[in-house]
């Protein structure tokens, strides 16, 4: 959502340039290493807890992940970026099979 928000405000302000976007996980100084987990069992089903993802690992920390897009960019190649900024937060925790859906 605060993508699609920064390229909008960004375009109005008109600014043609290149505008970075940072996914950061804030942690809130939790003493605990973060999962990745899904709520996916496979072929279309959903279960209602969440769970940690089977063959990820834990990490004490998230590295910030970065992408830079046109202020004037179509939305396809914006869907890319998120997509981008998605594996690169979730490649972290080892989840090598990333299907982020339109």
């Amino acid at each position: 959502m605060e993508f699609a928000v920064a390229t909008t405000h960004a375009r109005r302000r008109g600014h043609t340039g290149r505008t970075l976007i940072e996914a950061r996980v804030l942690t809130a100084g939790a003493p605990y290493a973060l999962a990745a987990v899904d709520n996916h069992v496979g072929q279309g089903m959903y279960v209602e807890i969440m769970d940690v993802i089977p063959g990820t690992r834990t990490t004490p920390r998230v590295t910030p992940a970065q992408t830079e897009v046109a202020a004037d960019a179509e939305p396809d190649e914006l869907r890319g970026a998120v997509r981008q900024l998605n594996e690169d937060v979730l490649h972290q925790f080892s989840v090598l099979n990333i299907d982020i859906s339109e």
